[in-house]
C-alpha cells in the first residue's frame, strides 16, 4: 500500500463519514422541524465512524446489508431517544436521510468512473481520484438536501399510517443503491495500464438509473407534500365543526341561563312580598329562614371549582354548572400544583372537551341517574386525570374531534389517553408527563 492510499484511506474513513455524518444529521435536524443540539451531533458523528470502520472490513452482501440497516437504525435511535421525534416520522426522516447519501455516492461513484481515464491518463492517482469522488458526493448531498428542505418540507407532520405507507417504496429505493454501490463498484479497483479492469459496468446506464432514482425520491416527497397538506385543511374543517358546535352550544347554554334569570326576576317581586308580610308580623326567624333558602337559589345553579387553576376554575364552573341546570349530577376533585408545567391553553383543549363530550353523552341518555365524575391529581412526574360518565351507547362509540384533540394534548406531553365503555359507564383516562421543561414541550409538535 503507498502513501498516497494510505492519505486516501485515512481521508475517507475519517473526513468523509465526519462531514457526511454532520450533513445527514443537520439535514434529519431541519425535516423534523427541531434545533440544533451538540451532543447528539457528536454522538451521531461518533457511531458513524464506528460503523464504517466495521464495515469496511466486511465484504459479503448480507452483512453490508445489516450495516445498512444499522445505519439507518443509529439515526432513527437518535431522533427517538435524543429528539423525542414520533417513531414512524422518525424512521421516514431517517431513510430519507440515508437514501440521499446512497444515491450521492452512486451517482458520484458512475460520474469519477466515467471520467477516470483521464485522470489515470494524467497520473493523478486512484486515491485524487477518491477524492474528488468524495467532494463530488459532498456537492450532491448538499443539493439534495436543500431541494427537499426547500421545496418539499411539509408542515405539520403526517399520520403515522402514512408514514409507514410512503416508508416502503423509498426503504426499496435506499436497497437497490446499496446494491450498486457495493455490488457494482464494490470496494476494489483494479487498472491494468491505462485501462480499469475493475469494476466493470455501463456507467452510462448506471447514472441513468439513479437519476431515476432520484425522480422517484422526488415524486414521493411531493406526495407527501400534498398528502400533508390535504391532512392540514381537513383538521382545519375539523377545527372550524368544533367552533360552529361551541358557538351552538355557548347560544343554548346563554339562552338556559336568560330563561332561568327571567325566571328569577319574576319571582322575586313574590319573595319581596313574602319577606315584607313575615316582618310586618314580626316573624323575624322565619324571614331569616326565608332569606337563606332565597340564598342557596343561585348556588343550585352553578358548582364553583377549586383546582389551583384559575383559568382550569373559570372553565369547569362555567360548564359544570351548564351540567347542573340539565340534571346532570357532579363530582369533581381536581388539584392542579403550581409548579407543574402544563400550559394553560393545554388545560383548557383538555378539560373542555372531556367535559364536552361527557355532558353530551348524558344528555343523549336523558331520564335520572345522569352523572360526570372527574377526578385529577399529580403523582410523581405525571399528572393524571380520569372523567367517569354516564354514556347511552351500548358496545360501541365513535370517536370524535373532542376525543381528537385530548390525543393531541398528551402527544405534546409524551402521555398517553385510553378509554374504555363498561356497562352504562364511558371512563376517560389521560396522563401526561409533567416533569419535562416548557422549551421541550413547546418543541414537540402536535
Amino acid at each position: 500500500m503507498n502513501g498516497a492510499q494510505i492519505v486516501y484511506d485515512i481521508f475517507y474513513l475519517v473526513i468523509f463519514n465526519i462531514v457526511v455524518a454532520g450533513m445527514e444529521f443537520n439535514f434529519f435536524l431541519r425535516f423534523s422541524e427541531h434545533k440544533q443540539k451538540l451532543v447528539p451531533y457528536i454522538c451521531y458523528i461518533s457511531l458513524t465512524l464506528l460503523v464504517s470502520v466495521l464495515e469496511i472490513k466486511v465484504h459479503p452482501a448480507p452483512l453490508l446489508l445489516l450495516f445498512l440497516i444499522a445505519r439507518i437504525a443509529l439515526l432513527l435511535g437518535m431522533g427517538v431517544i435524543f429528539l423525542k421525534i414520533p417513531l414512524t416520522m422518525s424512521l421516514l426522516g431517517a431513510t430519507i436521510t440515508k437514501l440521499v447519501s446512497y444515491l450521492a455516492s452512486g451517482t458520484s461513484a458512475s460520474v469519477t468512473f466515467l471520467i477516470a481515464p483521464l485522470w489515470i491518463q494524467a497520473k493523478f492517482g486512484l486515491a485524487v481520484l477518491g477524492v474528488v469522488q468524495s467532494f463530488f458526493s459532498f456537492l450532491i448531498i448538499a443539493i439534495i438536501y436543500q431541494i427537499i428542505l426547500k421545496k418539499f418540507l411539509w408542515r405539520g407532520g403526517l399520520p403515522n399510517q402514512y408514514s409507514a405507507v410512503f416508508f416502503l417504496p423509498i426503504s426499496l429505493i435506499v436497497i437497490v443503491e446499496q446494491y450498486i454501490l457495493n455490488q457494482v463498484y464494490g470496494m476494489t479497483i483494479v487498472v491494468e495500464g491505462e485501462t480499469i479492469t475493475k469494476p466493470v459496468a455501463d456507467n452510462w446506464q448506471i447514472l441513468l438509473i439513479q437519476l431515476f432514482a432520484y425522480l422517484g425520491l422526488f415524486s414521493i416527497m411531493y406526495a407527501c407534500q400534498k398528502l400533508s397538506e390535504d391532512v392540514s385543511n381537513r383538521m382545519r374543517c375539523q377545527l372550524l365543526e368544533q367552533e360552529i358546535a361551541s358557538q351552538r352550544d355557548y347560544v343554548e347554554e346563554s339562552n338556559l341561563r336568560y330563561k332561568q334569570t327571567q325566571s328569577f326576576r319574576h319571582d322575586v317581586k313574590q319573595h319581596l312580598l313574602v319577606l315584607n308580610g313575615l316582618l310586618e308580623r314580626g316573624e323575624v326567624q322565619q324571614a331569616k329562614d326565608y332569606l337563606d333558602k332565597l340564598e342557596r337559589i343561585p348556588e343550585q345553579f352553578s358548582y364553583p371549582c377549586k383546582t389551583g387553576n384559575t383559568v382550569t376554575d373559570t372553565l369547569l364552573s362555567s360548564k359544570l354548572s351548564i351540567a347542573i341546570q340539565y340534571g346532570i349530577r357532579i363530582e369533581c376533585t381536581v388539584k392542579i400544583p403550581s409548579s407543574c408545567n402544563l400550559d394553560d391553553l393545554d388545560l383548557c383543549v383538555l378539560f373542555s372537551n372531556a367535559v364536552d363530550n361527557a355532558i353530551h353523552a348524558c344528555r343523549q341518555q336523558g331520564g335520572k341517574g345522569c352523572f360526570i365524575r372527574i377526578s385529577g391529581k399529580q403523582k410523581g412526574d405525571f399528572f393524571m386525570l380520569e372523567v367517569e360518565n354516564s354514556c347511552p351507547y351500548a358496545g360501541a362509540y365513535k370517536k370524535g374531534i373532542g376525543l381528537s384533540n385530548i390525543e393531541a394534548v398528551a402527544e405534546k406531553y409524551s402521555g398517553a389517553v385510553t378509554t374504555q365503555l363498561q356497562g352504562s359507564c364511558f371512563f376517560l383516562n389521560v396522563l401526561l408527563v409533567i416533569s419535562r421543561s416548557l422549551d421541550d414541550i413547546s418543541g414537540n409538535p402536535h
